[in-house]
């Protein structure tokens, strides 16, 4: 039980720190609108809002910075220059991206609307990222978490031949838990940014130099390009196919677990394999709930039920069809992650007391 409760901890810091990483992106578009091209803010209560402005030379790339005023809010984002340059999108948190390539001189028009909620937000676009002081929200989580999963390798490592077998059992218990979370998040935003890509890939808007999948010079993304107007069902799927194809994967593995993984003795197998397609598929169960509940928007399941065909009513049936599905697989392996962290905590809970009998028999 008091692993339990560590583990609870954990989890405790960890949304603290992605509370921290968001501190940090509404920090950076604040820093972004000092030197815009514009800056367009859509007041409380107002549908919409539009600017335009002008650019003398060829623009690398335009830098734009997003920031719905409360949450849930959801922003549609329309980013227009004629036949040279074109950007639609939906926005339901803040946030910073690239958008173009190569950019030519002319006049560009940005449009703000309201599509949920009433309290507004700012949007502005520069002609370049500003100048980094120092490592942004996600950076200073992840690299701080490779640095406690290197501490941890080195503590199991110290203590590989020590003659306390309670000290080796801890530590290595310790190193498989936090190796077991730097894959999962590994694995999932692979498949995540890799959905996106996928549907940027077909549509003729990838581009390789600029995927960083894993945030290693700044936060996860895609290697997203603008070109001319797509049409909705084609930005869906580029949209939604960062929260699809993780839940399709995560099918692909339950279905793997099903066959064979759930029979395997070894406990470590079994977890990694339930806890990545618990990880996979939970974000689908989250955005598809909140929004066919109508508690809040988001933009990935947006995009999904954007490229669905056929009246509303078939495209929610399939969205509940696709909930569902995930909840069942929920159900089986939520109580497979705890009996193995059960299992794991009563061995070492043996392995603990052995020691502490062979040291009072010593004494």
């Amino acid at each position: 039980m008091r692993y339990l409760m560590a583990l609870s901890a954990l989890l405790v810091v960890l949304f603290g720190a992605l509370y921290a990483v968001r501190w940090y992106e509404v920090r950076d578009i604040k820093s972004l609108a000092e030197n815009a091209l514009c800056v367009l803010e859509l007041e409380e209560g107002n549908p919409s809002a539009s600017v335009s402005f002008t650019t003398a030379q060829t623009v690398d790339h335009f830098e734009v910075g997003v920031w719905p005023k409360a949450n849930p809010e959801r922003l549609s984002l329309v980013f227009d220059g004629g036949d040279s340059f074109h950007y639609t999108g939906v926005i339901t948190k803040p946030g910073r991206f690239g958008v173009g390539s190569k950019i030519p001189p002319g006049t560009y028009t940005v449009a703000l609307s309201q599509e949920t909620g009433s309290h507004g937000g700012i949007v502005a676009i520069a002609e370049e990222a500003p100048v980094s002081t120092g490592m942004n929200g996600w950076q200073i989580l992840s690299r701080s978490y490779l640095g406690l999963l290197a501490i941890c390798g080195v503590w199991a490592l110290s203590k590989r031949r020590s003659s306390n077998q309670w000290q080796r059992a801890i530590s290595i218990f310790v190193l498989q838990s936090a190796f077991l979370v730097f894959v999962v998040i590994f694995l999932y935003l692979l498949f995540h940014e890799g959905g996106h890509s996928l549907g940027e890939i077909a549509f003729g808007r990838f581009d390789i130099a600029r995927t960083d999948f894993w945030g290693i010079h700044g936060v996860p993304h895609s290697g997203g390009i603008s070109g001319p107007a797509l049409k909705p069902w084609q930005q869906g799927i580029i949209t939604g196919g960062g929260l699809m194809m993780p839940t399709f994967a995560g099918w692909a593995l339950f279905l793997l677990w099903m066959l064979w993984i759930r029979r395997n003795r070894h406990l470590i197998v079994r977890l990694y394999f339930s806890a990545t397609t618990v990880v996979f598929i939970v974000p689908y169960v989250i955005s598809a709930g909140a929004s066919l509940l109508r508690v809040m928007g988001d933009g990935h399941f947006d995009g999904f039920m954007s490229c669905l065909f056929g009246p509303q009513w078939l495209r929610e049936g399939i969205a509940w069809a696709i909930l569902l599905v995930c909840v069942l697989i929920l159900w089986q392996l939520v109580p497979e992650i705890i009996r193995i962290f059960k299992a794991e905590s009563s061995r070492l809970e043996r392995i603990k007391q052995s020691h502490q009998a062979n040291e009072a028999s010593r004494g």
